[in-house]
């Protein structure tokens, strides 16, 4: 394995390199040929990009939901402290 990668606010999910040496795979277990291993490979690495921005912008859309109902609901000294504009929802 290759040194850790420092990734900022991925503390969690440590990555690495792993290298492969003198590793040999039989024809009839591979997917794709070598010929298309590098496209293959850039779509993937681009279709993880989507789906990774697909996954955390749901995330953002839910914790701003529940910011936003947390803000209407919120008393502060026997008060309510809604500074929530109405537009906001």
């Amino acid at each position: 394995m290759g040194n850790r990668q420092s990734l900022i606010g991925m503390q969690d999910f440590p990555q690495c390199e792993i290298f492969f040496n003198d590793v040999r795979i039989p024809k009839d277990y591979m997917l794709i040929g070598p010929e298309l291993y590098e496209n293959a490979f850039a779509q993937f690495l681009n279709m993880t990009g989507l789906a990774v921005g697909t996954v955390f912008t749901g995330l953002a859309r839910a914790a701003f939901e529940e910011a936003l109902a947390y803000s209407k609901r919120r008393v502060q000294g026997g008060e309510d402290d809604r500074r929530a504009p109405d537009h906001l929802g």
